[in-house]
């Protein structure tokens, strides 16, 4: 609901909460002693993420299962029981191992593609299925920097480049208070379509105040 407290003299921006809440991020140039929001790492510095190489399904390399040697001596050499017990090995083993390395399964960088779903889930992330799958881990991994940002000038242009790979202009006239612009700029090619970035925008806005949103292709 948009807010109907008339603002101060002076004007207030887009990004500004009132009296009760943190002052919002001013769109100007800071100056060197000040600090500012921490910007993304040098490319250099980036964890790979890359999609993840695919495997086969894990097959035994042998023709006897080697759950053999938990059984007493005289079932050693009996070669049906050998073959017969490669049926539960083949279906156990895939597990202890997966067992092993659980861990891996709930970390964007090293999860499987298609748990990252599951873990955006968890986090109240919608992953789109059809993005580079890098994209999806990178906001996955951003996700707890982006939370503590949101709604702010720097949250809401830092969430559009992590799923877009596009970084927007925001600004803010004081003329009109609690309205801020943005405009984006899509590189030849860009199959980003203004309707995601609007779903963004409205999901990661202050609730309080409006947009108006220009697409450039």
């Amino acid at each position: 609901m948009a807010s109907s407290r008339k603002p101060p003299s002076g004007g207030q921006g887009a990004f500004d909460f009132g009296p009760r809440q943190p002052p919002p991020l001013e769109l100007r140039e800071l100056e060197p002693s000040e600090p500012g929001p921490p910007g993304p790492p040098p490319d250099d510095q980036l964890p790979d993420l890359r999609p993840r190489p695919t495997f086969p399904a894990w097959r035994p390399p042998h023709d006897r299962s080697r759950y053999l040697r938990f059984l007493p001596s005289i079932f050693h050499e009996a070669d049906f029981l050998g073959r017969m017990l490669l049926i539960q090995e083949t279906i156990w083993e895939p597990l202890e191992r997966r067992q092993d390395h659980i861990h891996m399964y709930f970390h964007p960088r090293t999860a499987p593609a298609r748990m990252l779903p599951f873990l955006g889930a968890w986090l109240d992330l919608a992953v789109n299925p059809l993005a580079p799958e890098d994209r999806r881990r990178r906001l996955l991994t951003e996700a707890m920097d982006l939370y503590r940002w949101r709604g702010t000038a720097y949250g809401l242009t830092r969430m559009i480049e992590v799923v877009t790979g596009i970084t927007p202009t925001i600004t803010e006239d004081p003329a009109q208070p609690y309205v801020f612009r943005i405009r984006v700029d899509l590189p030849a090619g860009s199959d980003v379509r203004k309707e995601a970035i609007e779903d963004l925008v409205r999901a990661n806005k202050p609730a309080h105040v409006g947009y108006v949103l220009e697409v450039r292709p």
